[in-house]
Order: C-alpha cells, then structure tokens, then sequence
C-alpha cells in the first residue's frame, strides 16, 4: 500500500495515511517525516495501533525523549525535544 501525504491546510498540518509506525522505518522515511514537521509544524498518522512500547520505539527514531513534566520525571509522558528534530541539511 502507498503512503498517503494529505495536507490539513496550505500552511499547517499533514494527514499521512498508510504509513504504520509500530514497524521499523528506514532512514529514507524518517528523513521524510522530518521534512513534514518541519515544513508543515504538525503530522497526524490515521489509523494507529499503539501501545506504549511502539510509540516510544517509533518516537526514538527522532531523537531523545525526555520525561514531561519536567519537574516530575516519575510519570509516564513523553515529548519529543525539538531541538532533534531539525535536519542537517537546508529545505527549500
């Protein structure tokens, strides 16, 4: 099946369908994904079966995760740190 891209508006936001996050991604698809939240700021996956475990493994491929809140490591909530999310080359 092709992975679907479907824009929320012309500035912000990208639907991708098609695309399951609990399989492995190669480095071609991250760069890809990364490319969306740069570009379009927001990205939401249709049609997910998560738990925990695979969110976290699918999250890790975009860099350190850190605890949220910050001031109470013990919960179980999880952001990225967006600072791992920018890519080392230019987008135009």
């Amino acid at each position: 099946m092709t992975i679907k891209f479907e824009d929320i508006t012309d500035h912000t936001g990208i639907i991708i369908s098609n695309f399951d996050v609990s399989k492995d991604t190669n480095d071609e698809k991250v760069l890809q994904i990364r490319e969306f939240i740069q570009k379009k700021h927001f990205i939401c996956f249709r049609n997910q079966n998560l738990n925990e475990d695979t969110l976290l493994n699918f999250a890790r491929q975009f860099g350190t995760l850190e605890s949220y809140p910050e001031k109470d490591k013990t919960k179980k909530m999880f952001k990225f740190l967006t600072s791992q999310m920018f890519l080392q080359k230019e987008i135009t």
